[in-house]
């Protein structure tokens, strides 16, 4: 007899309408997340140095998030 799996974390309706910037940024402080949204709307600061900037604060995140994210095209939209 095969165990059923729950697989539901991988259905689009079961995940959350963040991504991960947005889930993972909750640890940092209010003037931190002030700074970062700043950071973000920002074109003269790179996305590498916000990569950096949050890596050194321990949020892991990937390079390619923080840009998808800067551009707006991540899972919450909300970053322009």
């Amino acid at each position: 007899m095969q165990v059923a799996i729950d697989l539901s974390e991988f259905r689009e309706s079961e995940r959350p309408n963040k991504c991960a910037i947005t889930h993972r940024i909750a640890s940092l402080s209010d003037d931190e997340r002030e700074t970062l949204a700043e950071a973000l709307a920002e074109p003269d600061i790179t996305t590498a140095s916000i990569y950096r900037w949050l890596n050194k604060r321990n949020v892991k995140v990937n390079w390619n998030t923080v840009d998808r994210h800067r551009k707006g095209e991540c899972r919450c939209g909300k970053s322009k």
